[in-house]
């Protein structure tokens, strides 16, 4: 396709691509972390006071969401979501 007849994805198009990706990062890192908080017995998102409680393992899913977009990016140069709606 040449760059003629490109047509850009709108606002929304984006949005729901973005809420895909989001979801996927996010039952990734859920498959990851919830084996780690039973290994470890750290449950905090049960305890009451859970603001600045950060463990290694919310580090850890943290950077795996950033890995998730940057690296799709870098090697696929594009992610799921965007690869579903084009």
């Amino acid at each position: 396709m040449s760059m003629e007849n490109r047509v850009s994805a709108g606002f929304f198009v984006r949005l729901v691509a973005y809420l895909i990706d989001s979801l996927i990062a996010a039952i990734v890192v859920l498959i990851v972390k919830f084996p780690l908080s039973l290994a470890s017995n750290t449950f905090s998102f049960l305890s009451g006071n859970f603001l600045f409680q950060y463990s290694i393992i919310d580090v850890i899913s943290y950077l795996g969401v950033a890995a998730y977009f940057v690296l799709l990016t870098y090697f696929a140069h594009t992610t799921l979501g965007k690869m579903l709606f084009r």
